[in-house]
């Protein structure tokens, strides 16, 4: 039992990281449409103005791309749990029917 809780609690762990990973990558892409948005904004302010228009600069030069966490933990951490849980399931129905067993005798 105490296993299987310690397992949850790496899980729980992983779905916080890669829940920050997700967080984290949205708002990267925010910050990437709000600069795409000023550039253009700025070259047609400068367009009015008659002056030649920024270049466009590669957003993947400003802006680092993200690595997503890796999600082996997670699978691995799922079917531990699963494995857990099987066991718990024999262990807890063996116990019961000896109870019931028990229970029939008195």
């Amino acid at each position: 039992m105490r296993l299987m809780m310690d397992t949850v609690d790496e899980a729980t762990q992983d779905i916080n990281r890669y829940t920050q990973f997700i967080k984290q990558q949205q708002r990267q892409q925010q910050q990437i449409a709000q600069h795409k948005l000023r550039r253009q904004q700025e070259n047609t302010a400068r367009q009015q103005r008659g002056e030649p228009p920024l270049p466009e600069e590669d957003t993947e030069k400003m802006f680092k791309p993200m690595v997503p966490p890796s999600r082996l933990d997670g699978l691995l951490l799922s079917q531990q749990l699963s494995s857990y849980g099987k066991q718990l399931k024999e262990v807890a129905s063996s116990n019961l029917s000896k109870l019931v067993v028990l229970k029939s005798l008195q």
